[in-house]
């Protein structure tokens, strides 16, 4: 009895016979030929898997979410200051005041960054009673402006190799306390920085900066 190889069951199933065959096989197929029906069954059950599993796809906000989620997540790598700049896009310092109310200028800065369809908000305010600031930031993207950017890794860095790190909260939010210093730079997913002014104080503070939620 002629047994068809198992790749000829594939076409087969795949409908990539000539008619002539097809017929051929499926009268090979009447005889009860236990061979060639195994083979058959399982290129069946194969394809008709592969067939389902086409159908399947996961909801588009789902979708969104995790793309956003993990648009800035990159690999840690030897410590290094990254080449791409974000562009400041606002600050409140440059911002002219109305007159009679420039010597009341809030000590809290807006600044603004962005960096392709990236949006990066940070407040720096001092804190009362001493020479620390408290930086906070948010991260948004402008494409999916519905979906936090959350998990991300958010390095701080002064001077040579010191530096905080944490993550975004499920806001995209983040918050770092610094000793007063000109300005720092913040390293975002690994992939760009934002340099922070912070005060107008000479000299840097020799206690490393702290950040609240390292990870």
């Amino acid at each position: 009895m002629k047994h068809y190889p198992i790749e000829d069951w594939a076409d087969f199933e795949r409908g990539r016979v000539s008619e002539k065959t097809n017929v051929a096989m499926k009268n090979h197929l009447a005889t009860g030929c236990k061979e060639c029906l195994k083979a058959r069954s399982m290129w069946h059950t194969a394809i008709e898997l592969a067939r389902q599993e086409g159908r399947y796809a996961p909801p588009a906000d789902i979708v969104r979410a995790a793309k956003s989620s993990f648009r800035l997540a990159r690999p840690e790598k030897s410590s290094h200051w990254l080449a791409a700049m974000a562009d400041v896009v606002f600050d409140s310092f440059r911002q002219p005041l109305a007159e009679g109310v420039r010597s009341s200028r809030e000590l809290a800065r807006q600044m603004l960054y962005k960096y392709g369809s990236t949006t990066v908000h940070i407040r720096v305010e001092h804190e009362a009673g001493g020479d620390r600031y408290s930086l906070v930031g948010q991260i948004l993207d402008t494409k999916y402006p519905e979906q936090p950017v959350k998990n991300v890794a958010v390095r701080l860095r002064t001077t040579g190799e010191e530096s905080s790190k944490m993550r975004t909260n499920d806001f995209g939010e983040f918050h770092f306390e610094v000793e007063a210093l000109d300005q720092v730079g913040i390293e975002i997913g690994r992939q760009f920085r934002v340099f922070v002014p912070i005060a107008g104080a000479k000299g840097i503070s020799a206690s490393p900066p702290k950040a609240g939620n390292e990870n």
